[in-house]
């Protein structure tokens, strides 16, 4: 019997080690907020971190995995890296789950990928 109870111990703490690394391995994809600047300067941002602005889908992604929930601290708007126009590209609301797009030299927040 305390053989068995051993191995479900032991079993059970391999299995909390494989959730909290998933977990951690998520989450690590995505840096600390970066604050607010334009997206030129969110793009060399990312870059100098060696990371990228995410995509659309990537943050659709995290919204929807419900990532993005404790960002709102930081303000609801995200750059992506799609161009909208030469002027003008994406950026991402985590409040409403919507992408939209506006000018390139508007201050948005930044979050980096991996």
């Amino acid at each position: 019997m305390k053989l068995i109870i051993s191995i479900l111990i032991f079993t059970i703490s391999i299995l909390n080690i494989i959730a909290n690394e998933k977990v951690k391995n998520k989450s690590s994809r995505w840096s600390e907020n970066q604050g607010t600047m334009n997206w030129f300067s969110a793009r060399s941002k990312c870059a100098s971190l060696s990371m990228r602005l995410p995509t659309k889908q990537d943050l659709e992604k995290a919204y929807r995995d419900t990532e993005t929930e404790s960002w709102r601290k930081d303000g609801n708007w995200f750059w992506a890296i799609e161009e909208y126009s030469e002027l003008s590209a994406h950026y991402f609301d985590v409040e409403t789950g919507y992408p939209d797009f506006t000018d390139k030299t508007d201050k948005m927040q930044v979050r980096c990928i991996r």
